[in-house]
């Protein structure tokens, strides 16, 4: 049987010795910490079936094997989306940010009746395009371009704050 990574305990959290990352055994892998805010999105009451869409985790600092407090808002409800804020926080310190978006669950659209009589013909790799033959070149000046460089558009600036001209 395998151990659990945290125990959940109210909005305090204890990561058990599987949180540890390879690099340094005091500090979590980036996996574990992303799966509890993964959990605690997903574990915020909605008034209606909805479920994850979008997910996105900021690693704001390293995450420590201690104790950490999971905090939990919604920034916004509404009929069809909710989105929803998650922080992990180690001694006060925000060390795991995370946003979610929930969408309304509800059952799939059907599919034209047409649909499956849409054929697709792919090419095989005899037909694919053969890949283009490098050659060494002797020297850099064959990189050398020899047309004119054109004139710089209005709203390019040089380094010195002054349009360029072109050559």
């Amino acid at each position: 049987m395998m151990d659990a990574i945290f125990r959940v305990e109210g909005t305090r959290v204890i990561p058990s010795p599987n949180a540890a990352g390879p690099w340094n055994p005091t500090m979590q892998h980036g996996s574990a910490p992303a799966a509890l805010v993964a959990w605690a999105a997903e574990s915020i009451p909605t008034p209606q079936p909805m479920h994850v869409a979008r997910l996105t985790i900021d690693l704001m600092r390293p995450v420590p094997l201690t104790p950490l407090m999971i905090e939990t808002e919604v920034l916004r409800a509404g009929r069809k989306i909710q989105l929803c804020e998650v922080r992990l926080l180690a001694e006060g310190v925000p060390v795991v940010r995370a946003t979610a978006l929930k969408i309304k669950s509800g059952e799939a659209l059907p599919l034209p009746p047409d649909a499956d009589e849409v054929s697709i013909t792919l090419p095989g790799p005899e037909q694919s395009v053969r890949s283009a033959t490098i050659r060494p070149v002797r020297s850099s000046a064959a990189w050398r371009s020899t047309r004119r460089e054109a004139a710089s558009p209005p709203w390019a600036s040089t380094r010195s704050g002054t349009r360029s001209a072109g050559r």
